[in-house]
């Protein structure tokens, strides 16, 4: 696997453990991860930094008081005059000889050594990634329900997230369309290769702005024949700055 796949499926990975698209047992393994695995970490980081305008869109749940019940029932909060629990017994210490107390020492100084490497390596891959997009914008069903994000990186470039599964008729595709210019017609990003989330180049366009409409419709294999939308739209949002 070349890096830049390695980095994309990181990516994706941080983005799906983010948007809570990854079941338990595979939401427990990057989440142990993560105090080892610096580049994962800051994926995680940066994701969280961009999924954070979805996160306006969300209404405010509270949580049900079965919930905070089982966490006090699990929590084992001491109670008042209950004995405190003993230790478990250490077993006796053993002198170490020199020899086996040097190859510790060794031992302990590469870890180390490899540890502070790898840190270095991730931090080094977060200043060196992508700088984060100009404009995000949530494309909307026409329920309101959020489907899919855009991420406007201003090079003529946007990373589109998918947020939910998408039925895709047989022998359609999905594509990306912009207005850069509010009284113009709408400009194509790109078809996209499939549901996953992925990043897709357009034409030569101006910066990104503010209330800028995104869509996505459904169109025929390969993109719309005539270069303007002329399928259903799947959802479509205005563009925000992120913060």
């Amino acid at each position: 696997m070349s890096g830049a796949e390695g980095s994309q499926d990181r990516s994706t990975l941080a983005e799906e453990y983010v948007l809570g698209l990854l079941d338990d047992a595979e939401a427990a393994s990057v989440a142990a991860r993560l105090p080892r695995d610096a580049a994962l970490a800051a994926s995680v980081a940066a994701a969280e930094d961009r999924f954070a305008e979805l996160s306006y869109t969300a209404p405010d749940l509270g949580a049900p008081d079965a919930l905070w019940r089982r966490i006090e029932a699990e929590a084992a909060i001491p109670v008042p005059g209950a004995p405190a629990a003993r230790a478990p017994a250490q077993p006796p210490m053993r002198a170490t000889p020199p020899r086996a107390a040097a190859r510790t020492f060794r031992t302990a100084a590469l870890a180390g050594l490899a540890a502070s490497v790898l840190l270095g390596a991730g931090l080094v891959w977060q200043l060196l990634r992508a700088a984060p997009p100009q404009m995000v914008a949530v494309l909307l069903s026409a329920e309101g329900q959020p489907l899919v994000m855009v991420e406007a990186y201003g090079d003529d470039s946007a990373r589109v997230v998918m947020l939910t599964d998408v039925a895709l008729p047989a022998g359609q595709a999905l594509q990306l369309w912009t207005k850069p210019d509010p009284a113009g017609p709408p400009v194509s990003l790109g078809v996209l290769p499939g549901l996953d989330s992925v990043t897709v180049r357009g034409p030569d366009l101006p910066a990104p702005q503010s209330d800028q409409l995104y869509e996505i419709t459904f169109e025929q294999a390969g993109g719309s024949p005539t270069g303007l939308p002329t399928g259903p739209i799947l959802g479509k949002g205005f563009a925000r700055a992120p913060r």
